[in-house]
C-alpha cells in the first residue's frame, strides 16, 4: 500500500490538470480557489473562463430558480461566446463531476430538467469556475468500480461565479456532485 500524496501535491495536480468540462474554453488558473465545497473539501481550484476566440464575455444559458432569497441558475448549463457565438455544453450533473462520471446520476429524470423554452440567457463580465475535491482520490482503491476516469473530472462540488468589475465574486451556480 503506497502513501497518499500530500495535500500540497494533490492541490498542485488539480491546478495543473483542469477538468475535462473546460476543454472547449480558454482557462486561466486563479491563485486561490473562490468559494468552498459543501463537504469541507480541503482541495479546490478555480479557473477564469473565456472563449478560444479570445473573448472573456460569455453568456450563460440555463434555467433560474430562487433559493434562500437568491436567484441562481440551475443545471444543465451552456455557455455562449458573446463575440463569436460559439456554444459550449458546459455542465450537466448527469455527465460531470464525481457522481456523473461514475454513472451514479443516470437516474436523473430528463422530464423534470429545464427545457430550452425555460432557459434564460445572461451576459456576464468574467466567469470563474471552481471545483472542489475529496482527498481520497489518490488512494490505492481508486478507480472506483474499475472506472477509468481522470481524477480531475471527479470533483465533488462545483460552483460558477461572475467576477464583477469591483472584484466581487457573485455566486451563479452551485452543485453538489458526490
Amino acid at each position: 500500500m503506497s502513501d497518499r500524496p500530500s495535500l500540497d501535491d494533490q492541490q498542485n495536480y488539480f491546478a495543473q490538470h483542469p477538468p475535462r468540462i473546460l476543454s472547449g474554453l480558454e482557462k486561466f488558473l486563479v491563485d486561490s480557489a473562490i468559494g468552498q465545497g459543501g463537504h469541507g473539501e480541503a482541495l479546490g481550484t478555480s479557473f477564469e473562463l473565456g472563449c478560444v476566440c479570445g473573448s472573456a464575455r460569455l453568456k450563460i444559458e440555463a434555467a433560474k430558480t430562487e433559493w434562500k432569497g437568491e436567484s441562481l441558475f440551475v443545471v444543465p448549463v451552456r455557455l455562449e461566446c458573446a463575440s463569436c457565438r460559439k456554444v459550449v455544453e458546459f455542465f450537466d450533473p448527469e455527465l460531470h463531476g464525481y457522481d456523473g462520471e461514475l454513472g451514479h446520476n443516470k437516474h436523473l429524470n430528463n422530464e423534470a430538467r429545464p427545457q430550452l423554452s425555460s432557459v434564460e440567457t445572461v451576459d456576464t463580465s468574467q466567469l470563474v469556475a471552481s471545483f472542489f475535491y475529496m482527498d481520497d482520490l489518490f488512494c490505492d482503491d481508486f478507480p472506483v468500480d474499475g472506472a477509468s476516469v481522470a481524477k480531475e473530472d471527479l470533483f465533488s462540488w462545483f460552483a460558477l461565479f461572475e467576477r464583477r468589475c469591483d472584484g466581487k465574486a457573485v455566486l451563479l451556480i452551485e452543485e453538489e456532485c458526490a
